[in-house]
Formats: structure tokens, sequence, C-alpha cells
């Protein structure tokens, strides 16, 4: 199952190689925690540098834990193979991984990048992603839920869960919502993170990275609200998503479509209207495993690529 795994403690002085920011500014991230993650890593970049149209020549920051320095994707076009400072507490929390290496990405990404993307290892680009470069137009972009989970209702009060996530971010509840794909769960602003864009100049995974390290620690929290693996895993979404209600206005929150983290895992539960034909309709695809790429049949170029892609 492609995920973001853990990190490894990295001494500091591992830096990553100069960064050229191409036209449009625009830098993807990513992360490989073993010898798994980097074939999908791999597989990932390939899709990015096929499908990617004006996209697909933007640098990529992959991070990896120290032992996998030597590995040879840093030999790839545009990808700078990059040593992850790992904290030791998050490395172990579900998903802490993530959080830590979008907050570095951010903090080296070259002066005037205008969006920085998180493109995780279990998702693939078969069209243009034209949306996550933001420009002037707006602040991040990102898709809904897939399926409601710890979200909040916005019919309903904040539980003590979110309570002490808005507490954390020092934000308080809002009147916004999104509805959930699978679900179709009406709830207080809620997003999926398995690809995502934003302006790095707000220092927004910077933020996310300080609350959901300081919810981590705060036992109280993790051994009541957050106590159960559900409210565990999906704590870095609720940070993030609270944050970006906190910090960007709505006009400035780009809703991608459907076609972004098209969920190929939940492909056979969606409604009819929801489902794409074909995988060539799918501008990133979200999976789980190999098997997952075998839901939507592809027509070329795209079923030659992912036969030549898959193991």
């Amino acid at each position: 199952m492609p995920d973001d795994g853990e990190a490894s403690d990295v001494p500091a002085s591992v830096q990553s190689r100069a960064v050229t920011v191409r036209e449009p500014p625009v830098v993807f991230v990513t992360y490989l925690s073993s010898a798994e993650t980097e074939r999908l890593v791999r597989r990932a970049i390939a899709g990015l540098r096929e499908f990617g149209g004006v996209l697909a020549s933007c640098p990529v920051l992959a991070f990896a834990p120290h032992s996998l320095l030597g590995i040879d994707i840093g030999l790839m076009t545009g990808v700078d193979l990059v040593g992850l400072r790992g904290e030791p507490e998050l490395a172990r929390y579900p998903f802490g991984a993530k959080v830590t290496v979008c907050a570095q990405a951010e903090a080296q990404v070259p002066h005037g990048t205008e969006s920085l993307v998180w493109l995780g290892s279990g998702c693939l680009v078969f069209r243009p992603p034209e949306l996550f470069s933001l420009r002037q137009d707006c602040d991040v972009a990102f898709r809904p839920v897939h399926i409601a989970n710890v979200g909040s209702p916005r019919s309903g009060p904040l539980d003590e869960y979110w309570q002490a996530v808005y507490k954390a971010v020092d934000t308080k509840d809002g009147d916004g919502s999104v509805e959930s794909l699978l679900d179709r769960q009406r709830l207080r602003p809620y997003y999926n993170t398995h690809c995502f864009a934003v302006n790095p100049a707000l220092g927004l995974m910077g933020s996310w990275l300080e609350s959901f390290r300081s919810l981590v620690a705060d036992e109280a929290f993790q051994s009541g609200p957050c106590r159960d693996e559900l409210h565990r895993i999906f704590l870095h979404q609720a940070v993030l998503s609270a944050y970006v209600t906190k910090s960007v206005a709505p006009g400035r929150v780009r809703i991608l479509p459907p076609a972004y983290s098209y969920p190929l895992h939940f492909h056979s539960k969606l409604a009819d209207t929801q489902r794409v034909r074909a995988m060539n309709e799918i501008t990133v695809a979200a999976y789980e495993n190999d098997g997952d790429l075998e839901e939507v049949p592809a027509d070329e170029p795209l079923r030659s690529w992912l036969a030549r892609e898959r193991p």
C-alpha cells in the first residue's frame, strides 16, 4: 500500500543540491521511505514527465531518510534527492513524515516559487495538472476528502477532537463547508492530502508542522479525543484543513475537480455519475495498490505507458 512511511533521523548537515525553478514557477515534492516507495515515487515522477504538459519539466524534491540517499532516483532529470531531517516522535506517528517533508520543502524552495505541490507516492499523473499552478489566482488548491471519516458535520457542533485541533491552530469555527466525494456528507472544511498545492510564501507548511507537533505531544489529547486509530491516522489532514480555514480567504481556496486525486480504490463504490469511463479522463489518480490500476480501462497512449510501468 503506497504511503508516506516513517522518517529516519537524518543529520541536519545533509543538504539538497540547488534547485532551479523553471517556468512556470512550480516545484513538486514527494517522499520515499523504503525500496518499495522508491519504485512508486519513480513511477509518479515518470507520469508527471510523460503527461504533465506545461508542468512536465518542473523540478521535483524527493525527500528520503539517510539510508536511502544512495539510490539513483536523484539521477532522474530535474529530481533532487534530499535528506530528511527527521523528528523521531513524528516519524512514529501516522503520516508524520509527510508533515515534516512539506515543512522542510517549503523552507528551501527558491524565492519566487508560486506553487509547492505535494504528490504522494500513491499518485499518478495522467493529464496536465495545470490547476496546481496557482500564480496570482489563489493561494491553495485542494480536493475535499473522499469519505467523511473523522470529519466534522456542518450541521452539528464541533466535537472534542475538532475543538482541540481548532484551539491548537488558534482559530474559530466559521461557516465554510465541503462535500465528501463518496458519502456526500456536508462537512466543515476538510481536505484530502494525496496531492495538493500551496503558495510557500504563506508559511502554511511550517505552521502545519508546529501545530501537528504540539498535538502529538499533548498527552491529554492523545489519550482522549485522539486515542483511536482513525483519529490518529487523519490528524494531519484535520490540522492542515484547520490551518487553511484560518489562513486562506475562501475566495483564495481553489477546490480541485474530482479528476484530481480520483480514488481508484473507491472506483467501484462511486455513483455512476461520478465514475470515469477511462483512465485518460483522470488528471491525478490516487491508488492504494497496483491492483487498483486494473479498476478502470485505459486508452492509448496511457494504456501502453501503464503496461511498461507496472512491475
